[in-house]
């Protein structure tokens, strides 16, 4: 289940960042680790 969740945000990743700055998906990032961390 683990493996299969990153599968699916590699492939999200690489279909969204051709569309967004490097600003927007840094917060991005920090937002999904900061959720990831929650857990």
């Amino acid at each position: 289940m683990y493996r299969s969740n990153i599968k699916g945000m590699l492939y999200f990743v690489n279909n969204i960042i051709p569309f967004v700055d490097e600003n927007s998906l840094f917060i991005m990032i920090a937002k999904f680790l900061s959720d990831f961390l929650k857990f």
